[in-house]
């Protein structure tokens, strides 16, 4: 049928000058521009044409005279000539063939692969059959610079088979050449075009293979026909028909009346009268659109899906249906929901750095397993989401727990364990040895032994000679090696053939072979939970050189190994001493991964493990107390024998597991009558697994024990909750009243009437025996533009840099963390800057003051300085906290700073002051000449008041200070640390932190001494 589709105009924008070239003719007639035609299959093609500027014989511009149309790609464009080719001008891009005649050949023509013609040489061929000259004698016309011409085999008189001769024209007539000019296409975008389809370009792909073998003259007939079908209107006009159209177009255009988008309104009035009688014609939607669609909404009629499509095509609106029986109260109608979890590996090849497990959750995943039929293995995907994610190993590699969105219950494969396998070997026999000791009753003679004997093992095809001394002791030969012989396989030779003198059968072992190779593999043990097929690896005794590996697979039945294959009946060569056979799963391991990635080792974030998946009661003790009770909990890890090659080639050696902790817990939920357990529960899954069943005991505290069969997998389902309230009594459940929340009821959530809807939704759209309500919405458009107005607050926040230099003849509370003090300070100065060697203060504690107040100052101002001038005598309110100092002082001024020393001050200070010492655990031996007790704690303001100190100091409850103490009193510090040494504040001394953190870091940290002076 006839199609609409946009048009463009793919066209020749412009041609840039790439090299202008040098000695071109000037007139228009010898020298012009060709560009290629165009190169798109399009119906709407033009070959572009173009007009040159030759300034003193080189390309000075290019003038597009028609752009063209139909260019997909850009065409190549030539320089042409009108007086053809130069004297000289051509360059062979052959080779010599001796099967071209020696000779000089006259009035040859000259062939263009473009344009060009008239053009004759003379061509002089040497004795190697190579081209020495080639001479223009007619130089022709419309030939282009850069083209390939031809001279045929044939003018030249050839009859041997030689290849036609090809040469490159380097310049025209008048020497002109070296010019490069590339096109420049461009795209515009047209109108719509209205075409019809053509047929016959895909019958060729449509008729089969077989057809167009065994029957081309019926596929030719088929693509003619088609081709006829297509003809187009130019084929019909060179016939002599005007006017006539395809047969193709005529159907096409026949089956296009049908077209419901091109039909008048009359039709569709008319047909929607017929089919959509009780639809109204003010239906907010297209006609066109409805009677495409009546048929699927009258499919859906009744349903859920349908009245929603009445509201669009009706109103253009959309509305939600709902059942109000999803709310009626149903006794223990909620979702009973289980949690499947599964243990993983993190993959350390993993191709996202720095992402772990971790990251997964809350996003789509697959888990991909592994499955075998017969020798096909099968990747399978169970897609999922990781609700929760978490680490539960700080191991190597780390251990995760993942929560999945699947079902409880479910299944997921995994590789198999505990299958073991032994190769039997077989070869030629290269020497024997413990031969039967020597009897007096075998009888004396070389004896030649090619059958009658036996073996014990594979071999066949061996002889032998033996020959027995007169002592009854024979030496064995071996005269044909035969084949399939392993060592220490016996050979028994009957005394029959040795004489039969009644002396014992002759018994001898094959000691070594040549040629061995594998000849079965014995299945030891065919493990279990198999679900892919494991590969075998084959590791030779270290005494063979193998000449040719065995490659062995195997096969499962019921997720357990039931045998082994020689891949293409290789089983080797070269193995004289029983091999090794390991079994190997890390390619069918099961993995976890970003929803969609492929199989690559890059792309598996995890791998999955064994958990405990259930354990059941298998035997106890038996004594008439087993000791066990309700809720005890007992760690279940595997132990006893050797579980397995745990990772060939993982380590740097291979890895025997002995015994592992997995930690795994089960819990005692029953007992019986002599408090034995008889269900046990699983409260945590462990990791790590290599068994898929095992034994484990349970030990009571009086030593009695109870067996339990634990069985593994690599997923396992936690006891499930309800997931919603719908059986419970709420505020969102109602009874049911036979109206609204009922079973035969629905509601529509609109912002229209019922009395707008009603009748019509009974007629088109609502379903039979049922009711419809509705769930009214009032929607309301609000504007708020036209009553209020927002005028934005302006706030600027100004910061300036305090920036003192404060005479300091005060005491600073100093608050040091965790050093031990040891020597004593002279603190002359303090400085509120940080440097290398300076205290590091709080950010705006450095504050200083000189206020002269006779009044009572409290000090807890952080953002302003006081510049307050008092001679107190009245008491200062301080805020202290508990701390007790019992030294004397003569006080001028009570500074209070939080100080952290991080490093060495440098700063000197004449203390005539009291200081505050906070310390935290530290012991301070420094001595102090104090004439006052100050007790305080400010650690938001360093403040430099002047005091007279008369009368008693006013502090928190129960602490006093009184003046002129005795000075022999310890400091009472925090932490119940005292200082006991004397000192003076004159000294040099060193802070000294040790045990800064200890089990903090990965040791204890010990801190290096400071100095202070």
């Amino acid at each position: 049928m006839a199609r609409s589709a946009p048009t463009f105009k793919k066209y020749i924008e412009s041609i840039s000058i790439d090299n202008a070239g040098s000695n071109y003719s000037s007139i228009p007639l010898d020298t012009f521009l060709y560009i290629g035609p165009p190169s798109s299959t399009a119906v709407l093609q033009t070959q572009a044409t173009a007009s040159l500027d030759i300034q003193n014989g080189s390309i000075a511009g290019v003038t597009i005279t028609e752009p063209g149309d139909g260019y997909v790609e850009a065409p190549p464009v030539y320089i042409q000539s009108g007086l053809g080719i130069g004297t000289s001008s051509l360059t062979f891009t052959g080779s010599a063939d001796s099967r071209r005649d020696e000779g000089v050949y006259p009035g040859v023509a000259v062939t263009s692969m473009k344009d060009g013609t008239g053009a004759v040489a003379t061509v002089t061929i040497d004795s190697n059959g190579a081209v020495t000259s080639v001479n223009i004698t007619t130089s022709g016309s419309r030939f282009m610079e850069g083209e390939t011409v031809t001279i045929t085999d044939n003018s030249i008189g050839g009859t041997m088979g030689a290849p036609d001769m090809t040469f490159t024209v380097v310049f025209l007539i008048g020497g002109g050449n070296g010019a490069e000019l590339t096109a420049v296409i461009d795209v515009l975008s047209g109108q719509l075009g209205y075409f019809h389809d053509s047929m016959n370009y895909i019958v060729e792909s449509q008729v089969p293979d077989f057809v167009v073998d065994d029957y081309p003259n019926f596929s030719q007939f088929i693509q003619d026909y088609y081709k006829f079908m297509d003809l187009g209107d130019d084929t019909y006009t060179s016939l002599g028909m005007t006017g006539v159209q395809s047969p193709n177009y005529l159907l096409q255009e026949m089956i296009d009346k049908l077209n419901i988008d091109h039909d008048d309104d009359d039709f569709l009035d008319s047909f929607l009268e017929q089919y959509a009688i009780d639809f109204p014609k003010v239906a907010q939607v297209e006609k066109s659109l409805l009677v495409k669609h009546i048929r699927e909404f009258f499919e859906a009629k009744g349903s859920r899906e349908g009245v929603e499509a009445f509201f669009r095509l009706m109103y253009n609106e959309g509305v939600e249906v709902f059942l109000p029986s999803e709310f009626i109260l149903r006794p223990s109608d909620g979702i009973w929901s289980t949690e499947l979890t599964v243990k993983v590996y993190e993959n350390s090849l993993y191709s996202v750095a720095d992402e772990t497990p971790l990251s997964l959750r809350g996003k789509r995943v697959d888990v991909v397993y592994y499955e075998s039929i017969a020798s096909v293995t099968n990747r399978k995907r169970v897609n999922s989401a990781v609700t929760r994610a978490k680490k539960i190993a700080y191991s190597n590699p780390s251990a995760y727990e993942l929560t999945l969105d699947l079902a409880g219950g479910t299944v997921i494969p995994g590789p198999g364990v505990e299958g073991e396998l032994t190769a039997v070997i077989g070869g030629k026999i290269a020497s024997v040895d413990t031969v039967s000791a020597a009897n007096v009753s075998r009888t004396a003679g070389t004896y030649d032994i090619d059958t009658g004997f036996t073996t014990d093992g594979n071999g066949t095809g061996a002889q032998f000679t033996v020959v027995v001394n007169g002592s009854g002791a024979a030496t064995v030969t071996v005269d044909t090696v035969g084949d399939d012989y392993a060592p220490d396989e016996t050979i028994t030779i009957p005394d029959s053939l040795l004489g039969g003198g009644g002396a014992p059968n002759l018994t001898f072992d094959i000691a070594t072979i040549t040629e061995g190779k594998i000849f079965s593999v014995t299945i030891v043990d065919d493990g279990a939970g198999y679900s892919a097929n494991p590969t075998v690896t084959v590791q030779p005794n270290d005494a063979d050189t193998i000449v040719t590996t065995a490659v062995i697979d195997t096969r499962l039945t019921n997720g357990s190994i039931s045998n082994t294959v020689f891949v293409n009946n290789v089983n080797g060569v070269g193995y004289n001493n029983v091999p090794t056979l390991f079994l190997n799963t890390d390619s069918v391991r099961t993995w976890i991964g970003l929803e969609g990635v492929q199989d690559v080792i890059g792309n598996k974030v995890a791998f999955l493990t064994r958990v405990l998946n259930s354990a059941s009661i298998k035997t106890n003790s038996g004594a008439a107390d087993g000791g066990f009770s309700v809720g005890d909990t007992f760690t279940v890890s595997e132990t006893g024998d050797i579980l397995g090659v745990y990772a060939i080639d993982y380590f740097s050696e291979d890895y025997t597991i002995t015994g592992i902790s997995n930690n795994a817990l089960v819990r005692v939920k029953s007992v019986d009558a002599a408090n034995y357990p008889t269900i046990v529960e699983i409260i945590s899954t462990g990791v790590g697994f290599q068994r898929s069943t095992f034994d484990f005991i349970l030990r009571a505290s009086n030593d009695e024990t109870c067996t339990i069969t634990c069985n593994t997998g690599f997923a396992h389902t936690y006891p499930g909750s309800q997931k919603n309230a719908r059986g419970f009594l709420s505020d969102a459940n109602k009874l049911q009243d036979n109206a609204v929340y009922q079973n035969f009821s629905y509601q529509i959530r609109t912002a229209r009437p019922k009395t707008e809807w009603g009748e019509i939704l009974d007629r088109v759209a609502h379903p039979a025996g049922m009711i419809a309500w509705t769930d009214l919405q009032i929607q309301q458009t609000l504007d708020f533009s036209s009553f209020f107005t927002a005028t934005p607050d302006v706030i600027v926040f100004r910061l300036f840099a305090e920036i003192e230099t404060p005479t300091v003849n005060d005491a600073p509370t100093l608050f040091f963390h965790k050093p031990a003090i040891t020597d004593s300070v002279n603190w002359s100065d303090q400085r509120t800057g940080a440097s290398d060697d300076t205290i590091l203060l709080f950010p705006n504690l450095g504050k200083f003051e000189t206020p002269a107040a006779t009044d009572a100052v409290d000090k807890l101002d952080v953002t302003l300085n006081k510049e307050d001038s008092a001679d107190l005598s009245e008491s200062v309110g301080k805020g202290f906290n508990k701390n007790n100092i019992t030294d004397g002082v003569e006080l001028s001024e009570v500074v209070s700073t939080l100080i952290f020393i991080f490093r060495e001050p440098l700063d000197s200070v004449d203390m005539s002051e009291t200081v505050v010492k906070i310390f935290e655990k530290n012991n301070i031996t420094d001595g102090i000449d104090i004439a006052d007790a100050v007790d305080k704690f400010d650690v938001e303001k360093a403040d430099t008041d002047s005091v007279e100190w008369q009368d008693v100091n006013t502090t928190e409850s129960g602490l006093e200070k009184t003046e002129d103490p005795t000075v022999n009193e310890s400091d009472v510090l925090l932490f119940g640390n005292a200082t006991t040494d004397s000192a003076s504040f004159g000294e040099s001394g060193q802070i000294i932190a040790q045990n800064y953190a200890g089990n903090y870091f990965a040791e204890d940290y010990v801190g290096e001494a400071r100095n202070i002076s």
